[in-house]
């Protein structure tokens, strides 16, 4: 299940993508205070919605005008990334040093 927030500008809107209903927009206005610490509470009806839990992260993805908000469930394989010790002998190598690397070697192989 993956959850998106678009938002543009001044306008925003809201679009949830949930597997088993689609891509829908939202039906209904909720609106949430900036705190001093620059934290934002999701609406209870937006949590449950989206089944967002305590412990889940929250990621921000930029792209072009458009800002996109991801609900990762605490439980995903990414959060367990660096959970494990390298093997004897591999290099001890950070998620971007890996996506780096493969990035690079899908372009030499081109």
């Amino acid at each position: 299940m993956q959850h998106l927030r678009k938002i543009k500008k001044d306008v925003c809107t809201m679009q949830i993508k949930n597997e088993n209903r689609g891509l829908i927009s939202s039906s209904g206005q909720f609106t949430s205070t900036l705190s001093q610490k620059g934290q934002v509470t999701i609406p209870a009806k937006i949590r449950d919605y989206i089944d967002a839990k305590a412990g889940d992260q929250i990621q921000f993805v930029i792209e072009g005008d458009n800002v996109f908000v991801n609900v990762v469930k605490k439980n995903s394989l990414l959060a367990l990334f660096g959970a494990m010790p390298p093997k004897a002998g591999e290099p001890n190598l950070s998620w971007e040093e890996i996506r780096r690397e493969a990035k690079e070697e899908m372009i030499s192989s081109e």
